[in-house]
């Protein structure tokens, strides 16, 4: 056990000086900051403070710089939400437009959806089969009820989704974590080991060839080609909430322990992610099945 460290998020909650020193107290490893949200003043802050906390604590302490990444996103919705039934169609376009219409972003990247294709809304909580496809709209119909709100995460199961490695936010992250001086970058919704390798290029340009490139998979394509992902790696991150809902779910316990097993051949740490404890956000005593995932996790060397 004590070769598994730990990697914990910081947010609006922790962020003290005395509960980050009581976390680092408590046995964190790295500190993981998600810069898909935040702005970089408020992220300096923290980082200034984790230093601070390292240097007191006198221990060694990570900093993850965790990317937003390319993805697809709901855009702005009039009135910030919008209420679905089952059966309801609701048209797919570029910009913002009337009713019965939602922008997403980018659309072009919808290029290879065809009809019969399922598109999942909100981590999968809302789901929705496409019935028609114009030059400028795409045509689903709902399949369960619920709100639908900006900004929230799209996923197309089986698509071919054309994405760069890095959108232009991105790019302003990394030149910030690096002006940081962070020790990792975990890099999300990585398709292919060209993906890695065009981050690993874009670091070495800003003289950061020494920041580890931690390459998140969390959709199929990455699972595919897993294989040249981990050799382009400096490690792997099996994010299992986006991946369980492009994936089959009950196929993701099996997809981590052969991604863990090619890691741990290929000589690359691994990290396996999302809902770790996450009931004890409202609980002081985690679930049966939560502690089990945390002893499997550190049963499988991660």
């Amino acid at each position: 056990m004590n070769r598994t460290k730990i990697v914990c998020t910081i947010g609006p909650a922790v962020a003290t000086l005395e509960k980050m020193l009581a976390l680092i107290e408590a046995g964190m490893n790295v500190a993981r900051l998600n810069f898909s949200h935040g702005t970089h003043d408020e992220h300096l802050k923290t980082i200034e403070l984790l230093k601070k906390a390292r240097g007191m604590a006198k221990r060694p302490l990570a900093i993850m710089l965790d990317t937003k990444g390319p993805e697809l996103r709901v855009g702005k919705i009039l009135g910030d939400s919008v209420t679905l039934k089952a059966g309801d169609r609701l048209k797919l376009v570029k910009n913002r437009g009337g009713e019965g219409e939602v922008a997403v972003h980018p659309f072009e990247a919808f290029a290879q959806v065809s009809e019969g294709m399922k598109i999942l809304f909100d981590d999968g909580y809302i789901s929705s089969v496409v019935v028609g496809k114009g030059a400028h709209a795409i045509e689903v119909e709902i399949q369960n009820s619920g709100t639908l709100k900006s900004n929230k995460g799209i996923n197309v199961p089986g698509a071919v989704i054309d994405l760069p490695a890095m959108t232009p936010q991105d790019m302003l992250d990394l030149r910030f974590g690096c002006e940081q001086e962070v020790d990792y970058v975990a890099a999300s919704f990585i398709r292919s080991s060209h993906h890695v390798l065009s981050i690993k290029e874009f670091l070495a340009i800003e003289g950061k060839t020494d920041i580890f490139v931690i390459a998140k998979i969390e959709n199929a394509e990455g699972v595919e080609n897993f294989d040249s992902i981990v050799q382009a790696a400096d490690g792997i991150m099996i994010a299992r909430g986006d991946l369980g809902v492009e994936v089959d779910l009950a196929l993701v316990p099996k997809l981590q322990k052969m991604m863990i097993r090619k890691c741990y051949l290929a000589c690359k740490p691994v990290v396996t992610a999302t809902q770790k404890l996450e009931s004890m956000i409202s609980n002081p005593r985690p679930t049966r099945a939560e502690v089990s995932d945390v002893a499997n996790a550190i049963y499988d060397a991660t």
